[in-house]
Protein backbone atom coordinates (compact mmCIF):
# COMPACT_ATOMS: atom_id res chain seq x y z
CA UNK A 1 0.00 0.00 0.00
CA UNK A 2 2.80 2.72 0.77
CA UNK A 3 4.26 2.50 -2.73
CA UNK A 4 0.33 2.34 -4.26
CA UNK A 5 -0.33 5.59 -1.98
CA UNK A 6 3.44 7.04 -2.72
CA UNK A 7 2.70 11.28 -3.25
CA UNK A 8 -1.17 10.99 -2.30
CA UNK A 9 -1.65 13.68 0.14
CA UNK A 10 -5.48 13.00 -0.68
CA UNK A 11 -8.04 10.07 -2.24
CA UNK A 12 -11.02 10.91 -3.36
CA UNK A 13 -13.50 8.07 -3.62
CA UNK A 14 -17.12 8.95 -4.77
CA UNK A 15 -20.13 6.40 -4.32
CA UNK A 16 -17.74 4.29 -1.72
CA UNK A 17 -19.38 1.31 -1.13
CA UNK A 18 -17.76 -2.50 -1.06
CA UNK A 19 -19.88 -4.94 -3.10
CA UNK A 20 -17.82 -8.10 -2.15
CA UNK A 21 -15.41 -9.22 -0.02
CA UNK A 22 -12.41 -8.82 -2.05
CA UNK A 23 -13.24 -4.98 -2.62
CA UNK A 24 -14.15 -5.44 1.15
CA UNK A 25 -10.88 -6.61 2.20
CA UNK A 26 -8.65 -4.42 -0.34
CA UNK A 27 -10.30 -0.84 0.99
CA UNK A 28 -9.48 -1.89 4.20
CA UNK A 29 -5.94 -1.97 3.81
CA UNK A 30 -6.30 1.36 1.82
CA UNK A 31 -7.81 2.96 4.72
CA UNK A 32 -5.78 1.70 7.35
CA UNK A 33 -2.93 2.57 5.60
CA UNK A 34 -3.33 6.32 4.86
CA UNK A 35 -2.46 7.80 8.18
CA UNK A 36 0.90 5.98 7.87
CA UNK A 37 1.17 7.59 4.46
CA UNK A 38 0.04 10.95 5.89
CA UNK A 39 -2.83 10.47 3.21
CA UNK A 40 -6.57 11.97 3.77
CA UNK A 41 -9.68 10.45 2.53
CA UNK A 42 -12.54 11.99 1.06
CA UNK A 43 -15.41 9.40 0.06
CA UNK A 44 -19.18 9.71 -0.47
CA UNK A 45 -21.57 7.42 -0.14
CA UNK A 46 -25.19 6.64 0.08
CA UNK A 47 -24.63 3.86 3.04
CA UNK A 48 -23.08 4.33 6.18
CA UNK A 49 -19.76 2.45 7.24
CA UNK A 50 -22.23 -0.17 8.65
CA UNK A 51 -24.03 -0.37 5.36
CA UNK A 52 -21.31 -1.20 3.36
CA UNK A 53 -21.65 -4.86 1.71
CA UNK A 54 -25.08 -5.62 3.51
CA UNK A 55 -25.40 -9.15 2.03
CA UNK A 56 -25.66 -11.36 5.46
CA UNK A 57 -24.08 -14.36 4.11
CA UNK A 58 -20.35 -11.86 3.88
CA UNK A 59 -21.49 -8.56 6.25
CA UNK A 60 -19.02 -10.16 8.59
CA UNK A 61 -16.09 -10.07 6.40
CA UNK A 62 -16.40 -6.18 6.02
CA UNK A 63 -16.01 -5.16 9.38
CA UNK A 64 -12.53 -4.83 8.99
CA UNK A 65 -13.33 -1.87 6.81
CA UNK A 66 -15.74 -0.87 8.83
CA UNK A 67 -13.80 -0.83 12.00
CA UNK A 68 -10.64 1.10 10.05
CA UNK A 69 -13.44 3.93 9.11
CA UNK A 70 -14.17 4.21 12.40
CA UNK A 71 -10.52 4.45 13.90
CA UNK A 72 -9.24 6.93 11.55
CA UNK A 73 -12.43 8.64 9.59
CA UNK A 74 -14.66 11.46 10.79
CA UNK A 75 -17.98 9.93 9.13
CA UNK A 76 -20.15 13.11 8.55
CA UNK A 77 -23.41 12.60 7.55
CA UNK A 78 -24.96 15.66 5.83
CA UNK A 79 -28.67 14.47 6.52
CA UNK A 80 -27.85 14.05 9.91
CA UNK A 81 -25.83 17.45 10.38
CA UNK A 82 -27.73 20.05 8.18
CA UNK A 83 -31.39 20.85 8.07
CA UNK A 84 -31.04 22.56 4.83
CA UNK A 85 -28.68 21.26 1.49
CA UNK A 86 -27.92 23.55 -1.61
CA UNK A 87 -27.09 22.50 -5.26
CA UNK A 88 -25.69 24.43 -7.70
CA UNK A 89 -25.59 24.05 -11.41
CA UNK A 90 -27.84 21.48 -11.74
CA UNK A 91 -28.11 20.73 -15.49
CA UNK A 92 -31.48 18.78 -17.16
CA UNK A 93 -31.05 15.37 -15.83
CA UNK A 94 -31.17 14.22 -19.68
CA UNK A 95 -28.15 15.71 -20.37
CA UNK A 96 -26.46 14.47 -17.59
CA UNK A 97 -25.34 10.90 -17.48
CA UNK A 98 -27.44 7.18 -16.31
CA UNK A 99 -25.26 7.41 -13.01
CA UNK A 100 -25.13 10.71 -12.67
CA UNK A 101 -29.08 10.37 -12.61
CA UNK A 102 -28.76 7.34 -10.74
CA UNK A 103 -26.45 9.36 -7.77
CA UNK A 104 -28.98 12.75 -7.86
CA UNK A 105 -31.57 10.02 -7.25
CA UNK A 106 -29.97 8.34 -4.25
CA UNK A 107 -29.35 11.91 -2.70
CA UNK A 108 -33.05 13.10 -3.45
CA UNK A 109 -33.96 9.18 -1.49
CA UNK A 110 -31.68 10.46 1.55
CA UNK A 111 -32.19 13.89 2.17
CA UNK A 112 -35.88 12.75 1.46
CA UNK A 113 -35.92 10.16 4.07
CA UNK A 114 -34.46 12.71 6.89
CA UNK A 115 -36.87 15.18 5.99
CA UNK A 116 -34.08 17.74 4.74
CA UNK A 117 -34.81 20.63 2.62
CA UNK A 118 -33.28 20.68 -0.69
CA UNK A 119 -32.63 24.23 -2.35
CA UNK A 120 -31.68 23.63 -6.38
CA UNK A 121 -30.23 26.30 -8.46
CA UNK A 122 -31.15 24.87 -12.27
CA UNK A 123 -31.35 25.35 -15.55
CA UNK A 124 -34.85 25.64 -15.43
CA UNK A 125 -37.79 25.04 -13.41
CA UNK A 126 -38.25 21.52 -11.76
CA UNK A 127 -40.20 19.78 -14.50
CA UNK A 128 -37.52 20.68 -17.30
CA UNK A 129 -34.62 19.43 -14.65
CA UNK A 130 -36.18 16.41 -13.92
CA UNK A 131 -36.82 15.53 -18.20
CA UNK A 132 -35.93 12.09 -18.30
CA UNK A 133 -37.92 8.98 -19.27
CA UNK A 134 -36.48 6.42 -16.35
CA UNK A 135 -38.23 4.46 -14.42
CA UNK A 136 -38.14 6.64 -11.42
CA UNK A 137 -38.47 9.86 -12.73
CA UNK A 138 -41.88 10.61 -11.21
CA UNK A 139 -40.63 9.38 -7.94
CA UNK A 140 -37.98 11.62 -7.77
CA UNK A 141 -40.23 14.72 -9.01
CA UNK A 142 -42.70 13.89 -5.82
CA UNK A 143 -40.15 13.48 -3.56
CA UNK A 144 -38.44 16.78 -4.84
CA UNK A 145 -41.99 18.10 -3.82
CA UNK A 146 -41.86 16.75 -0.48
CA UNK A 147 -38.76 18.02 0.36
CA UNK A 148 -40.03 21.78 -0.43
CA UNK A 149 -37.62 21.66 -2.90
CA UNK A 150 -36.69 25.29 -4.23
CA UNK A 151 -35.52 25.67 -7.62
CA UNK A 152 -34.24 28.82 -8.90
CA UNK A 153 -33.00 29.35 -12.61
CA UNK A 154 -29.53 30.17 -13.77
Amino acid sequence: MARLLDGVDLLYLDEFHAHDPGDAMLLARLVRALPEQRAALVATSNHPPHGLLPDPRSHHLVLPLIAALEESCDVVELADRYATVELVGVPRLSSASADARRRFAGLVDVLCDADVRLLVEAVGPLEDVVDTDDLDHERMRSRLRLLGTAVTTT
